[in-house]
């Protein structure tokens, strides 16, 4: 369960306390970057709603617009510096870079419609493509010239598989959802802005937007936190007036 929308949800129905440091410390404990990095930002995230709730949601729909719109160059300038080839970078972070250079170069094949929702992988696996792209750096680079199974880059693939349509259409979708929390109560809000952020950083760096996992994770974090709004409100109704 995402820390911050449960978290929420216990909040609503305010049941005996307890500390959620060990869920929350879990993925510390594993090999995903990005789901320490997701917890990390959420905390962060966290910290700052508590106080300056409005600034933050403003903040977030910057980022989350801002990442469809600089996710291209931004690919192609880090390739072009070199820093796949950075030494102080772990190999999983060297190979992202590779694999978004490719696919940001190669979003001008199909700019406005894209390849294909979910085409990624398919033309990666495909025995041609592996032949071609990703045999031929392999030598010199140690990963190779192609797009990869995964995007690991949800802005990044959205550009790839769905062009500027689809583009469009997720930016629109992700800066009304984030807008549209400042209706829940004050107090769940904080929580909805921390898993929103969260979500961000795993469609950053984490593997591909088509995942089950990665549906169903902001399925249920949308639910748990709709649930902590309704009984945060039913509270506040039932509360006795002074």
């Amino acid at each position: 369960m995402p820390w911050p929308a449960g978290r929420s949800a216990r909040y609503a129905w305010r049941p005996p306390r307890f500390s959620s440091a060990p869920e929350s410390a879990s993925p510390f404990l594993s090999e995903h970057d990005s789901s320490k990095a997701a917890l990390v930002v959420s905390v962060l995230v966290f910290a700052l709603a508590t106080p300056w709730p409005n600034l933050t949601r403003r903040a977030l729909w910057l980022g989350w617009c801002l990442a469809f719109a600089l996710v291209i160059p931004l690919a192609l300038a880090a390739y072009k510096a070199e820093l796949h080839k950075a030494d102080w970078l772990p190999f999983s972070a060297q190979a992202r870079l590779t694999l978004w250079a490719y696919t940001a170069e190669h979003v001008r094949s199909a700019p406005l419609f894209g390849i294909g929702a979910s085409s990624t992988r398919k033309l990666d696996q495909a025995p041609e493509n592996r032949e071609k792209h990703w045999k031929a750096k392999q030598k010199t680079e140690g990963f190779g010239w192609r797009a990869g199974a995964h995007a690991h880059n949800a802005f990044l693939q959205t550009w790839y598989e769905l062009g500027a349509a689809g583009v469009i259409l997720f930016m629109a979708a992700g800066a009304s959802l984030v807008m549209s929390l400042r209706r829940l109560p004050p107090p769940v809000q904080r929580y909805a802005l921390a898993q929103f952020a969260a979500l961000f950083a795993i469609l950053a760096f984490g593997w591909g937007m088509w995942q089950a996992w990665l549906l169903a994770l902001a399925g249920l974090s949308a639910l748990y936190v709709a649930l902590a709004g309704n009984f945060s409100r039913a509270a506040q109704e039932d509360a006795p007036s002074l």
